[in-house]
């Protein structure tokens, strides 16, 4: 059985424009807003929904930015074996300072760059920072710990995830059992 469903945006002649250019641009806005609701949703527009929008374009560009000049960090969790409470491994987080903006969560970013399809850069430089700098730990002589790196859904999707772990491995030097990789847990949550 076909069941189809329609998300609706709407403008409003003359309050949210008053040519047919920027009533069919507004409408579209507002049809992307009722989508992200879920399917068979409508949305009108309003300039809140423009100023977002306006809003998510700087972070984007930002963000792209930031790839390019290396303005994110990566920290690291330490995970530890309880009850002896030896270290047997850190996770990477990915972390970013903006100059404008300050400190702009992962919750926001992350999914801004499967969005916009930044995620495949922001993965591929997490990955290999992480596996650089445990082999750069091992080298000063630390003992050997397992580095988790998460990957998004999108990240698999794509089929190169294996291709480029392996040529990080081999470019850092890092031996294999010294990294694990995660699925985050929304891409779990999502039908792969």
């Amino acid at each position: 059985t076909l069941c189809p469903s329609a998300s609706i945006g709407i403008s409003l002649y003359p309050l949210d424009g008053h040519d047919m250019g920027t009533l069919v641009h507004r409408a579209d806005m507002a049809m992307y807003q009722a989508k992200s609701a879920g399917r068979g949703h409508f949305s009108f527009f309003s300039h809140e929904l423009n100023l977002l929008a306006q809003e998510r374009l700087a972070l984007e560009n930002a963000l792209r930015e930031a790839l390019e000049q290396d303005q994110l960090q990566l920290y690291y969790q330490p995970q530890v074996r309880m009850p002896d409470g030896l270290l047997y491994g850190v996770e990477a987080l990915a972390r970013w300072h903006h100059p404008q903006f300050g400190d702009i969560s992962p919750a926001r970013f992350i999914p801004l760059a499967e969005e916009c399809g930044l995620i495949w850069a922001l993965g591929e430089w997490v990955l290999r920072e992480a596996c650089r700098q445990n082999q750069a730990w091992q080298d000063a002589g630390l003992p050997p710990v397992t580095v988790a790196v998460n990957l998004s859904a999108l990240q698999f999707v794509a089929g190169d995830v294996v291709e480029m772990t392996a040529m990080i491995l081999r470019e850092t030097r890092l031996a294999p059992e010294y990294l694990e990789l995660e699925l985050t847990e929304s891409a779990a949550m999502t039908d792969m």
